[in-house]
């Protein structure tokens, strides 16, 4: 029975967008995602990564931003299929997550 719901769970996975396995806490992150099914609207998304909750088709990753001053945090699910684009515009070396978390933003990153 947990090899049927295995197998599932990797049909579902391969189904979806492939996001790389080089994600990594610190990494700046830009996506490009759909609003909407039915009207083609887009929404650019980029902030540092801080977090990656690694559940196998469940999984989902934080990004964090500063825009008008304010700092947002946004939790993506990794394999969705409102995903277009996925690039990783940096990436930084070993950085625990409590440093990136309280890591000060003073500019949006773009």
């Amino acid at each position: 029975m947990t090899n049927l719901l295995n197998l599932l769970k990797k049909k579902q996975i391969i189904k979806y967008n492939y996001i790389p396995n080089n994600l990594k806490i610190g990494n700046i992150i830009n996506l490009r995602m759909i609003l909407s099914k039915y009207d083609k609207r887009y929404k650019f998304i980029s902030g540092y990564c801080i977090g990656i909750k690694k559940k196998s088709n469940q999984s989902s990753f934080i990004l964090k931003n500063l825009i008008h001053n304010e700092i947002i945090y946004k939790s993506i699910p990794l394999y969705s299929k409102l995903i277009l684009n996925f690039k990783i515009k940096k990436t930084r070396s070993k950085i625990n997550f409590s440093k990136i978390y309280n890591y000060p933003i003073k500019h949006t990153i773009l």
